[in-house]
């Protein structure tokens, strides 16, 4: 198994240990980003273990698999370009441009925390940063967090938000 912690258990040298589980898990996702840009978001199911941490949430595969599924049919032109990747160790960090035409109406709670479920499409184009954090184990993806921001996208697609 290629982790940082197996290494370390080893008794490897840190440094040697860190650049090659670096190296390993930045290719990974170097994979992932050209299999997307040819295969579609879905593809990325294929990299997440049967469990994983999303968000601060354990779920099983079939759940990412509905909430990418969502994103796709609420932005099916959906595009995700990697700006900068950094890796250390099991993380892998991201920076993109996500842009996309809002097609289709959300219907999962968890996407953009819910701001577009129920929303009717409206056809506008949207390109928006995003920051992603990958932690690998074995090849696979058991945890993600990710920063966006979904006030732009709002914004873009010509809504606006209530303020409570």
């Amino acid at each position: 198994s290629l982790t940082a912690h197996a290494y370390l258990a080893k008794g490897a040298d840190m440094n040697a240990m860190l650049e090659k589980v670096s190296s390993k898990n930045k290719a990974i996702l170097g994979e992932i980003h050209e299999r997307v840009k040819t295969e579609g978001l879905l593809v990325q199911l294929e990299y997440f273990a049967d469990e994983a941490n999303n968000h601060g949430f354990k779920v099983t595969k079939a759940q990412i698999r509905e909430v990418l599924t969502d994103i796709v049919n609420t932005f099916p032109d959906l595009t995700m370009e990697p700006l900068e990747v950094v890796a250390e160790g099991d993380w892998v960090v991201a920076r993109y441009w996500f842009t996309g035409t809002h097609k289709g109406m959300a219907i999962h709670p968890y996407v953009h925390y819910g701001l577009l479920v129920g929303v009717q499409p409206t056809n506008k184009m949207m390109r928006v940063q995003h920051i992603h954090m990958f932690r690998f184990e074995n090849g696979k993806i058991v945890e993600h967090q990710a920063t966006r921001d979904d006030v732009a996208m709002v914004q873009q697609l010509g809504l606006s938000l209530t303020v409570a």
